[in-house]
């Protein structure tokens, strides 16, 4: 059962903050205090004011040493829609639950709560007023729903706790001082509707100049009022929506015993690429050079050994408000240098045959045998060794008392491709007569 307080002089000292304001004229702009309504009722623990739609506005809580306030969604049959100023001057309370049907949360109306740790906020909540959460030192995250437009001025100042803020995606205007003196608040992600952030919002302390909250970084999106607003106050700031484009791997490289030679199509909005080597040691992948122009689109590596296997993959990265953002890493490419040079042993004969024999090479896979025709004056292929640990040859049918001419190279199979070394000195054999 509601009383009505009647007497003039105990309406006059309370504090009555409320007045029907319909939704459509509710906008993104920082608010000035809401007019009071002439009445107030209390109804058990809570203390009401009927505002001109005939819906109430919730004005202040007696619960004594309870630690959480649930408001109720309606009050003697009005639904509550608004929250007042100065609602609960008791510092007991650690949690508030709020019913979806608050649409405004006026001036300090929970200021001061320095037990406070824990809101849930309306979901049809539209604005939330100047100074309403501040000075809540033990609030540590707050999620403001979807459908707000405007945090007022000195919203959450001194919420020295406050760590994690999620903006809904409607708000356009963040008011002055809004997140003062939040030393626990390293971020902050501001939608792209944001056109207006008043001054000192994510002031540290000091009142002269606008010093950001230490190590605090801007979470925006490209070309928005926030990237702007970040470049003009020069707060570190990341951008959510650079899109930076995979690298597309070329797959032909240039191999030589010491050195592979990769390369990669251009991509033309980028800065630069960055080059990365695996290292089969550690099982990572180590950066082996940052190329700070798009126009180079390759890479050489030298000092490597002679047949053996590498593997690169490139990432490219855009520079924008001096923060580089990175594409995804392109394919791996798997390379090898060439094999080393063949080295000739001693070879044997008889009338009609010849046997050669080289030194091993590391890293080959097999190696290719050649005898010159002297009468086409070309090397012919007359045997591929499919083993790299076979290291002689023997032909025969061959004339006696004749000269024959032989050279050998090493080779290495990768992605189902021969890459070969250099051929091998000339080793020159006639057989017996």
């Amino acid at each position: 059962m509601r009383k009505q307080i009647i007497s003039g002089l105990l309406a006059a000292c309370m504090a009555v903050s409320c007045l029907a304001v319909p939704a459509m004229e509710i906008t993104g702009e920082t608010n000035t205090d809401i007019v009071a309504s002439a009445s107030n009722y209390v109804s058990g623990n809570y203390q009401y004011s009927l505002l001109d739609d005939g819906t109430a506005c919730f004005e202040y809580y007696n619960g004594g040493t309870s630690t959480t306030l649930s408001i109720p969604s309606k009050i003697d049959g009005y639904t509550v829609t608004q929250i007042g100023s100065d609602v609960c001057d008791t510092n007991y309370i650690t949690k508030i639950v709020m019913p979806n049907t608050i649409t405004v949360i006026n001036s300090s109306a929970f200021s001061g709560c320095t037990s406070l740790s824990s809101i849930s906020l309306s979901s049809s909540l539209l604005r939330i007023g100047n100074k309403a959460f501040s000075g809540c030192s033990s609030l540590k995250s707050v999620v403001i729903p979807s459908k707000v437009l405007s945090i007022g001025d000195y919203a959450f100042q001194s919420c020295s706790s406050l760590s994690k803020v999620t903006i809904g995606k409607s708000v356009t205007t963040i008011g002055s001082f809004a997140f003062r003196i939040c030393p626990s608040l390293k971020s902050i992600t501001i939608p792209k509707n944001v056109t207006s952030i008043g001054g000192y919002a994510f002031q540290k302390e000091d009142w002269v100049t606008e010093t950001p909250i230490d190590g605090f970084t801007i979470k925006c999106y490209k070309d928005s009022y926030a990237e702007t607003y970040a470049q003009d106050k020069g707060f570190d700031y990341t951008l959510l929506d650079m899109n930076v484009p995979k690298v597309t791997m070329k797959s032909s490289y240039t191999p030589t015993t010491s050195s592979v030679k990769i390369s990669w199509n251009k991509v033309s909005s980028a800065t630069g690429y960055v080059v990365y080597r695996y290292d089969s040691a550690t099982k990572k992948w180590i950066k082996r050079k940052t190329i700070t122009d798009n126009s180079t689109t390759s890479y050489t590596h030298t000092g490597l050994k002679a047949g053996t296997t590498y593997k690169y993959r490139v990432k490219a990265y855009i520079t924008r408000g001096g923060k580089n953002y990175y594409g995804s890493v392109s394919s791996t490419i798997k390379t090898t240098t060439k094999p080393a040079q063949v080295t000739m042993k001693t070879a044997s004969k008889t009338k009609t045959a010849v046997r050669i024999n080289w030194k091993k090479v590391t890293g080959a896979n097999g190696y290719q045998v050649q005898r010159y025709n002297s009468s086409t004056k070309k090397w012919v292929t007359v045997k591929t060794i499919k083993s790299g640990s076979t290291l002689t040859y023997k032909q025969t049918g061959l004339k006696k008392g004749t000269a024959y001419k032989y050279r050998v190279r090493a080779y290495r199979v990768i992605n189902g491709k021969k890459v070969y070394g250099t051929w091998s000195k000339t080793k020159k054999v006639t057989t017996k007569s």
